[in-house]
């Protein structure tokens, strides 16, 4: 089946393109408009959006709720929270160029620019360029081991949510 956004769904509010949600399955009701019981009106008031509580309110027949199938397209895409700070894997965009995985690169370059100028001031002024853990010693490569390990698991994470990981 095919996933929906809310917003996607919400690009469907007119009388000639209405799709409404149901219980989180997408419905494309354009067609139904005219020959609805209830009128054109109570759809265009729910069109593009979610109608699970007005359908239910009205208590419709078994009937009607299997009319439903000949008017599903789709179904509504999970809501992922958005993590703050952490940068999201836009949609299309291949995990190998994705902004996570250039966040790790960007924060290893980093790490390498200031060992270089520590190293090259030395002494007791290295110290004034870089914290202890970025100046070359074995705490620093585990924080960018670890930030490396956080964008990977950000990544497959989108890419199972979107389902790209099982195609």
């Amino acid at each position: 089946a095919k996933l929906f956004t809310a917003q996607e769904v919400a690009a469907h509010s007119s009388p000639t393109s209405s799709y409404i949600i149901i219980h989180d399955a997408v419905y494309d009701v354009s067609k139904f408009m005219s020959s609805h019981p209830g009128g054109v009106e109570v759809l265009l008031e729910v069109a593009g959006g979610n109608a699970t509580g007005c359908f239910e309110d009205v208590g419709h027949s078994a009937s009607a709720r299997r009319m439903l199938d000949k008017f599903k397209v789709g179904v509504l895409a999970p809501r992922v929270p958005r993590l703050s700070g952490v940068p999201q894997v836009p949609d299309g965009a291949s995990p190998a160029t994705s902004t996570p995985a250039a966040a790790a690169g960007a924060v290893i370059e980093q790490q390498s620019v200031l060992n270089e100028d520590s190293n090259k001031l030395g002494g007791d002024h290295a110290d004034a360029v870089a914290p202890p853990e970025a100046s070359g010693s074995s705490l620093g490569a585990v924080s960018a081991i670890l930030v490396i390990a956080f964008a990977a698991a950000v990544a497959i994470a989108g890419l199972h949510i979107t389902g790209r990981l099982n195609k």
